[in-house]
């Protein structure tokens, strides 16, 4: 049951090939990339056929105009062409800490703002339990991001380098894929200055 999964709204875009809650592989492409030409690389280096996949999956947002466009469009076309299920998620909920439980805050920074999800990590189980916010950037417990260079930079905020989750990603697509929580064409995005 392979499934492509894309998120390209920050700074760090990603294609993930996942096989149920597997990760087949995972890579980081440049922005100026065709996400198409990325997702054509994985399929053919494994010999899948675009007709077997069972769903496709990207993030919402909030993020980069551009690229949440670019993706959206890809994987909605997929999706119709294809006839398969289309799975969203926020693009926060890609990045999680790799090490520390507790509650942290997952962040995209946009211009002198932040947009943060509140999570909350135990074990192995990642949950979220709010909607994006924007704000100026308030005294948090535990920051991560793929931004975090900018914002300790700009906000001298403690904050973690974090990548895409993509084990997690795998296992919160295949569950809703599993639950039928299916997006309609078109997919509702949330760009940044639209929070």
């Amino acid at each position: 049951m392979p499934a492509i999964i894309l998120e390209t709204a920050s700074s760090q875009p990603h294609v993930i090939l996942a096989d149920r809650k597997k990760v087949i592989e995972s890579f980081s492409f440049e922005k100026g990339q065709l996400v198409v030409s990325a997702i054509d690389q994985l399929l053919k280096k494994y010999a899948i056929a675009p007709s077997e996949l069972s769903y496709v999956a990207c993030g919402i947002g909030p993020g980069s105009f551009t690229g949440l466009r670019l993706s959206a469009t890809c994987i909605q076309s997929l999706s119709y062409a294809l006839t398969i299920p289309l799975i969203t998620f926020l693009s926060l909920q890609a990045f999680t800490p790799p090490r520390k439980e507790g509650v942290f805050f997952s962040v995209i920074l946009s211009g002198s703002t932040l947009y943060y999800l509140e999570g909350k990590k135990e074990k192995d189980t990642v949950t979220f339990s709010s909607t994006p916010t924007l704000t100026a950037p308030p005294a948090f417990h535990f920051l991560i991001s793929p931004d975090a260079v900018a914002i300790r930079k700009r906000f001298s905020l403690a904050c973690e380098p974090v990548s895409v989750d993509a084990l997690f990603l795998a296992s919160y697509t295949y569950t809703k894929f599993q639950e039928k929580q299916f997006a309609s064409i078109p997919i509702d995005i949330c760009y940044l200055k639209n929070l």
